[in-house]
């Protein structure tokens, strides 16, 4: 697609006159696809949670508490 006057190249995610027909605001994700990132982080963090600390860690840690 060619560059409008303005150097645009005239998608219509940015044009504001269709983001108002369809009544989407460009550069905002739809609430699915939020959803399903904020479930996909949780799951994430959840099993990053989980897992057990490296045993040079846990090391670590006592040698601090000890002094």
């Amino acid at each position: 697609m060619e560059p409008g006057p303005n150097g645009a190249s005239g998608a219509s995610d940015e044009d504001p006159a269709i983001a108002e027909e369809t009544g989407e605001i460009p550069g905002r994700l739809d609430p699915a696809t939020v959803e399903a990132i904020g479930d996909a982080l949780q799951t994430y963090y959840r099993a990053l949670i989980e897992e057990p600390l490296p045993p040079r860690l846990l090391a670590l840690l006592a040698r601090l508490e000890k002094k």
